[in-house]
């Protein structure tokens, strides 16, 4: 049995994720329960519900056939028990036909899909598809599909990458063998989470009543009704307040979060790493995820913080000779920015030879 760590993703933010599973003969039963078992540790530590976290699945081989919508299950038992009893497919691997049939069935409000809510596919795949896979995944991309590619076996790693979204780094993976899936549960719920909470990230701003003004009442007033609206949509809001000359209040809005700049990763040594970057304005502290990527099978990430006025670390206890990918991100309080990633080598030690002096 594979072992499965525990994680938890607590965002509060909303996002639809479709997860689109390859079922042909290749995979086998034995290895299509190892899938399932995958899918379930995947799925159990976001929140699920109708105001956070939709999750619907499709399996494909020959033709793709929709197991639920994101509408369908409006909480965590529901739709583990479904992942639970899905029943293998069987078939051909039409990778390119199943992502179409994404874009044009799952991703309508019919089927759940909600408007203004960041979309995410997660595919898991054990062959080269026998179709373009290539164009229909960019058809996703360009309708701001964020996509996360999973190869087993005999996936074509080539054709993952390109499937992929930026940075294909953090969005493309490929292992030797089904019980390896384990080992990717913790790093993708991490990129999953951070990514949804990127999304849904909500700054406010003040506005003071200095910008208001008023011609003199004829009668006493007792407070004021303010109606306002954002420049990005139709529907007004209203705030009432006090007679007080300024009573300032915040509105929420979007606004990106400032992203370290300038990653660089070097060797300090056989068995460590030195990570440096240019500030970001206002962060409260820096975040660096990294794992191993030797032989294309990613290790269990291991998540770093460090203090606002840090900006040279050094990564301590990695493997010799091993390629590490390497994760920044700024966090401001809970909020994560955009991630910065780069991919870098700790160099083979360097033999000694000791001579005997008579």
């Amino acid at each position: 049995s594979e072992t499965f760590f525990l994680i938890d993703c607590s965002s509060d933010a909303a996002a639809d994720i479709v997860l689109l599973v390859d079922g042909s003969w290749s995979i086998g039963r034995t290895n299509f329960r190892r899938v399932r078992d995958f899918l379930e540790a995947l799925m159990t530590p976001f929140r699920i519900g109708p105001d956070h976290i939709q999750i619907s699945l499709t399996q494909y081989s020959g033709d793709p056939r929709t197991e639920w919508d994101l509408g369908t299950f409006s909480n965590k038992e529901q739709l583990l028990e479904g992942v639970r009893n899905f029943r293998y497919k069987g078939g051909n691997t039409f990778t390119g036909q199943a992502l179409l049939h994404v874009m044009e069935k799952n991703l309508k409000t019919e089927a759940g899909a909600r408007p203004d809510t960041p979309i995410f596919l997660l595919l898991l795949t054990d062959g080269k598809s026998q179709d373009d896979a290539i164009t229909a995944a960019d058809r996703l991309k360009n309708a701001g599909v964020e996509i996360i590619a999973v190869g087993v076996k005999n996936a074509d790693e080539a054709e993952l990458r390109q499937m992929a979204s930026e940075p294909v780094d953090l969005n493309a993976y490929n292992v030797n063998d089904f019980p390896l899936l384990s080992k990717l549960v913790s790093r993708l719920v991490h990129i999953l989470c951070a990514r949804i909470e990127d999304h849904g990230v909500k700054k406010r701003t003040a506005l003071a009543c200095r910008a208001l003004s008023a011609r003199n009442p004829a009668k006493p007033v007792q407070q004021y009704r303010v109606v306002y609206h954002s420049t990005e949509g139709p529907s007004p809001q209203e705030r009432k307040m006090p007679t007080s000359s300024c009573c300032p209040f915040s509105l929420p809005r979007s606004v990106p979060l400032a992203m370290p700049a300038d990653l660089a990763v070097s060797p300090s040594s056989y068995s460590s790493l030195r990570v440096s970057w240019s500030p970001a304005a206002g962060t409260t502290q820096y975040m660096i995820l990294y794992s191993a990527l030797s032989d294309g099978e990613p290790d269990d990430a291991k998540e770093e913080k460090f203090s606002a006025d840090q900006t040279v670390v050094e990564l301590k206890g990695l493997l010799p000779a091993t390629d590490y990918s390497i994760t920044l991100y700024a966090l401001y309080d809970d909020d994560p920015s955009d991630p910065v990633t780069s991919v870098a080598s700790t160099p083979s030690p360097i033999h000694q030879k000791f001579y005997s002096i008579f």
